[in-house]
């Protein structure tokens, strides 16, 4: 599972997923003290009219947000986490072994997290009404799944990288038919 949350180095969660990490924490803190606390701030900024505003987001990795890498493991120590579930993974002695691993080796963890969505891929997608798949999610799960096979492979993660940023920037241009060709 904390291979499978790497994905989170790429992509946004909109500000009503975190807020309740970041607008009056608690009576002596506005924000959690898991996050760095300069971030904190820049997230109540980007966030501040995010009640009127349901679509205001940030990325997940703030480093490399359109990079698929380990940057969002080597954030977590740092305090820049999004996701409550993204700080109690961090130090959670039952995971966090595998955080710092994965910070410190990105090669442990793209061969975890290819072998993590070979397994998923055994159990397929449910659909229609047994499931729930949002039609702009679905590109951006072919590139997942697509990295976890290339990488199984042996080819070159900058490759995989590169199709995530062509997939960027059709998303820019209003096209959805990207991954067809692929």
């Amino acid at each position: 599972m904390v291979a499978l949350s790497g994905a989170h180095t790429i992509g946004f969660s909109h500000c009503k997923e975190f807020s309740s990490g970041i607008y009056n924490y608690s009576r002596s803190s506005q924000s959690n003290p898991s996050y760095n606390p300069r971030f904190a701030e820049g997230l109540r900024k980007a966030c501040s009219d995010y009640q009127k505003n349901p679509t205001l987001s940030v990325f997940n990795d703030i480093m490399t947000p359109n990079k698929f890498d380990n940057m969002y493991f080597q954030n977590l120590p740092k305090g820049l986490g999004l996701l409550a579930t993204d700080h109690t993974m961090a130090t959670d002695p039952r995971t966090r072994q595998f955080t710092d691993l994965y910070a410190k080796n990105q090669s442990a963890f793209f061969e975890a997290f290819g072998r993590a969505m070979e397994k998923l891929g055994l159990y397929g997608i449910k659909t229609g009404r047994r499931g729930e798949i949002r039609r702009r999610v679905l590109p951006l799960l072919a590139i997942v799944m697509l990295v976890s096979l290339l990488w199984s492979h042996g080819v070159c993660i900058d490759s995989v990288n590169w199709a995530t940023q062509e997939y960027d920037n059709e998303q820019r241009k209003g096209k959805d038919a990207f991954l067809s060709g692929i």
